[in-house]
């Protein structure tokens, strides 16, 4: 098994349908108020067919076919012209965690910040996520009220 990374094709509306289902999928195991359904798919798919060819947004995928993983990233400008990004999503299946995907995701993520001069990524961890929040300490960023930030100076 190897694990290939590339950027989401847009324009394969399969692969865009199957990231839309699981994504939100994803608010329903923290929050159990939180419904799945083909209207909240749909909603979701167009707001992710709205990324911008500046924005990161990239698959994992297991022997080149399956996807395992993936990872967006909005840029924005923040107060005072500050150009950052947030991360919207990062998922990695359940029987592929601790494979080190996930921080190979953010590790790319942050590469493509860098070299887009971004002041900083931000993020929300849910608070019944301890790993993620582990991971992204473990990666530098700061804990800012209940938000994740770190510096991308």
């Amino acid at each position: 098994m190897s694990i290939t990374y590339r950027r989401v094709d847009l324009n394969d509306i399969k692969e865009m349908q199957i990231i839309a289902a699981i994504d939100m999928a994803i608010p329903a195991k923290f929050d159990s108020m939180f419904k799945v359904n083909a209207k909240t798919i749909a909603e979701r798919l167009e707001q992710l067919m709205k990324c911008q060819p500046s924005d990161f947004f990239e698959v994992a995928l297991s022997d080149g076919e399956k996807i395992v993983g993936y990872h967006f990233l909005n840029q924005f400008k923040g107060p005072h012209g500050v150009l950052a990004a947030n991360i919207q999503t990062l998922w990695v299946a359940p029987e592929f965690r601790r494979q080190r995907i996930a921080r190979v995701l953010k590790e790319r993520g942050e590469l493509w910040a860098k070299a887009n001069k971004l002041d900083h990524i931000s993020t929300f961890v849910h608070a019944k996520n301890p790993g993620m929040s582990a991971l992204n300490q473990d990666l530098g960023y700061e804990l800012v009220g209940y938000k994740l930030k770190k510096s991308m100076k």
